[in-house]
């Protein structure tokens, strides 16, 4: 399930592991400890499945002719560290975004020694910079979304619908898909 900086496959995603920030403490994780993470987990994973990260997200689109703070997930397309920048994509618009994130310098830092092209990401409240396709986000309001995640899945969809570039998905991603398309058609059909 590795695709466009997914990460990881579902036996990593499973797997638990705690140690001690002073290496004095013994391991005391039990076996209810791991159960109740793997739990939580599962109860993430089937959320994020079937509902979106966001009341204010939009795609680049949107963002762009609403001319107002919104969150967006988007895939990373290119990282200039040197310029606190990244392109990103959506399959919204035929170019990507140029999203800038500079300030604070040490959140910065750590974002742009962190991310990846094909990562995907979801940018809290990024403002608009007055030109077309550039904006500004905050470095620390920036969160990495899983490919499971049902925003991501209706964008692969977008991204592939435009003819860009995307892995094929795994088996759990599929199904997502298959599961966020039922949902969606089901609150369609009730409003």
């Amino acid at each position: 399930e590795n695709q466009a900086g997914g990460g990881g496959t579902d036996a990593d995603e499973r797997r638990f592991a705690c140690s001690s920030l002073s290496g004095c403490e013994s391991d005391t994780i039990t076996a209810a400890d791991e159960e109740r993470a793997a739990a939580l987990r599962d109860w993430v994973r089937d959320r994020l499945s079937r509902e979106t990260l966001s009341s204010y997200l939009s795609t680049i689109a949107q963002f762009l002719d609403a001319d107002s703070n919104r969150d967006l997930v988007v895939r990373v397309i290119q990282v200039m560290p040197r310029e606190d920048a990244m392109l990103v994509e959506d399959g919204s618009t035929a170019e990507p975004l140029r999203i800038e994130a500079a300030f604070p310098v040490a959140a910065a830092a750590w974002l742009f020694a962190h991310v990846r092209p094909g990562m995907w990401l979801k940018f809290r409240d990024v403002v608009p910079s007055g030109g077309d396709l550039l904006a500004r986000a905050h470095p620390a309001c920036v969160t990495r979304v899983p490919t499971w995640c049902l925003d991501v899945v209706q964008r692969i969809s977008t991204l592939r619908a435009r003819g860009h570039g995307v892995a094929t998905p795994g088996p759990a991603v599929v199904a997502a898909a298959a599961v966020a398309a039922a949902t969606v058609e089901e609150a369609t059909a009730a409003a």
